[in-house]
Parts: C-alpha cells; structure tokens; sequence
C-alpha cells in the first residue's frame, strides 16, 4: 500500500504524525470497530529509500487486519513473550496486559516487520 492510500483520519501509531509514524517508524494502524478490526499498516523493509535529508523513510506497508479481541500473543505463537517483553524493559505479566497495537509494535521491533 501507498503512503497516498493511507486515510489520516482516525491513524494512530507511534507518533501523533502520519508521516513520522508511517515513514520513520513503519507502524500505523485504525480501530475499525463497526467492522471489528484493527487494519495495521506495517512497513515493508524492502521499500525503505534515503529521503533528502539523509534519513530513512518506508515507502510502502503492508496490511493486516485483525480482530479487536485478537491476543497478540496467541495469534503469532512464535513469539516468545519473555523475550519481547525484556527488550521493551517490561515483565512478561507487563507485556500481556498491554493493548494488541502495543504488543504488535513490540513484537515487530524484536523479529522484524518480514514475520508479520
């Protein structure tokens, strides 16, 4: 997906900014509750360019769509909750009491964006 085809309204991520959120940190996403989905905007580590400043943008995301209940945890089962959660300086009981974009963020810092 195109940073074009990204609606603005309603995006949240890691920075109150699409595109710090989007371009520097590859991470986005809408709560979709009529439908009762998250639709998280992942960057694709192939489509990160230099921009003019010298800097690293994502230029394409990949989509993923997700239940509101979904668990994190039990969804991608490779994850080792111990393991994500110390690199983020949490405890594992910290860390599943954090919100689905939360773990997600986390768990694709640790493995990758190319494993989601």
């Amino acid at each position: 997906m195109n940073y074009s085809d990204i609606k603005s309204e309603g995006l949240q991520g890691v920075d109150v900014s699409k595109e710090i959120t989007l371009k520097e940190y590859g991470f986005g996403y809408h709560v979709l509750p009529r439908k009762g989905i998250y639709r998280f905007y992942i960057g694709i580590s192939e489509a990160i360019v230099e921009n003019e400043l010298g800097d690293f943008d994502y230029t394409e995301w990949d989509v993923l769509e997700l239940p509101l209940n979904v668990k994190i945890e039990e969804e991608f089962d490779f994850i080792e909750v111990e393991d994500v959660a110390s690199c983020g300086g949490l405890t594992a009981s910290e860390w599943l009491d954090l919100d689905a974009s939360s773990k997600l963020y986390d768990a694709i810092r640790y493995y990758g964006s190319d494993n989601f």
